[in-house]
């Protein structure tokens, strides 16, 4: 990639996250806020940038990117309003921020990707997102990791779980699992409301 096209990927990614802070906030559910920024023409000219086929669609990383930052606004805007110390809001920025820089740098796993965007859809619907939240941890495993033996067979097993698409292996992983846990509950009380 060419300095002038990273460079004019971070303006546009900039841009993007400007157009994500300038929406009004606590007007209008959070499905509703988020499919109006879907709507711009501008976001159809960023994301088909970096489709391959050149097909003008919402890839899962992007959109998990506007929920989520969108999401992160209102929850601060709302614990403001209420007088709430802000506590809760703080942890989940710190812990959530890994998984950001993931996704403005387009370097999350597709099926990970997906399962992410599959977690945030059912949380904006209102719909059960605790099974599509467990499929994102556990990577569709039918077991967690701790549960494996140490014998020499169990050795090959732990290596093959190692390449798998759990965010389970690493403390990062777990603290940003942890946080959006609590975001995705987050959307889940406002789609109720």
């Amino acid at each position: 990639m060419s300095p002038s096209s990273s460079s004019a990927r971070l303006r546009a990614l900039v841009e993007l996250s400007g157009r994500v802070e300038a929406c009004p906030l606590c007007v209008a559910p959070l499905s509703v806020q988020v499919e109006g920024l879907l709507a711009n023409p501008k976001l159809h000219k960023y994301n088909s940038q970096y489709l391959s086929d050149g097909q003008v669609s919402y890839d899962a990383q992007l959109y998990s990117l506007i929920v989520i930052k969108r999401a992160l606004l209102e929850w601060r805007a709302r614990e403001q309003t209420a007088d709430g110390d802000g506590k809760e809001i703080s942890q989940v920025r710190l812990g959530i921020a890994p998984l950001i820089q993931l996704l403005k740098a387009r370097r999350m796993q597709s099926c990970a990707a997906k399962d992410l965007r599959v977690c945030l859809e059912r949380a904006l619907q209102g719909k059960d997102y605790q099974a599509a939240y467990l499929n994102l941890v556990t990577g569709g495993l039918p077991w967690i990791l701790g549960v494996v033996g140490i014998d020499a067979h169990e050795m090959q097993a732990r290596a093959r779980f190692a390449n798998c698409r759990t965010w389970l292996n690493s403390q990062i992983g777990f603290r940003f699992l942890c946080a959006l846990g609590s975001l995705l509950n987050f959307i889940y009380k406002q789609a109720h409301l």
